[in-house]
């Protein structure tokens, strides 16, 4: 639970700009949607290389990010709004 309140943290501050510093390791997370992207290699020797490996991780780890903190969204803000603690044991 700690990182996935670290990784969607992370993801609000970039979405409003308000990211101080650089993070190392994370800067893949991105808040451009990544719903609906398709991979680019053609071949399966392309689809294999460490580049595209790494592509692939980081587009299923930002769908997730993106899908959870829309849902953890909603259930802090909708019309049935939760208590932040049952929101985050519900998503």
């Amino acid at each position: 639970m700690q990182t996935s309140k670290f990784l969607l943290d992370l993801l609000k501050k970039k979405m409003k700009g308000k990211l101080e510093k650089k993070t190392i390791t994370c800067e893949w997370i991105s808040v451009e949607p990544v719903a609906g992207q398709k991979c680019l290699g053609e071949t399966i020797d392309e689809l294999f290389t460490f580049q595209s490996l790494l592509q692939i991780f980081e587009f299923r780890a930002n769908l997730l990010l993106q899908k959870t903190g829309l849902q953890l969204s909603g259930k802090l803000t909708g019309e049935t709004k939760m208590h932040p603690l049952d929101a985050w044991n519900s998503v």
